[in-house]
């Protein structure tokens, strides 16, 4: 488990590789290699971020674990308010939303 505040170290960007003429595929297509390229970044941006809230929602399972609670209500930076709930194994967070009173007829 990790401490609380701790992040993955980055991964330093290796420089791109020189192109030189008249190497690499014959059948190549520019447009292909970009793109395929930027999907693999993003993809590589979003499994760093995916190991980054695990962490965070181990913590959040310890330390609900730790109080012995099973539900924690609480005010989010952004003034809304959310509910930790610990699961059979992880915890979970939603926004709490207020419920409309039902129509009466």
């Amino acid at each position: 488990m990790t401490k609380k505040g701790s992040k993955t170290k980055p991964k330093k960007q290796k420089p791109e590789q020189l192109k030189i003429e008249g190497t690499g595929r014959i059948d190549a297509i520019p447009e292909l290699d970009k793109a395929g390229e930027a999907y693999r970044e993003a993809r590589d941006a979003r499994m760093e971020l995916q190991e980054d809230e695990s962490a965070a929602q181990d913590f959040l399972t310890a330390m609900l674990k730790k109080h012995g609670l099973t539900e924690y209500p609480y005010e989010g930076t952004d003034g809304k308010t959310y509910k930790a709930t610990l699961g059979e194994a992880k915890a979970k967070v939603k926004r709490v939303t207020e419920k409309k009173p039902a129509k009466s007829e």
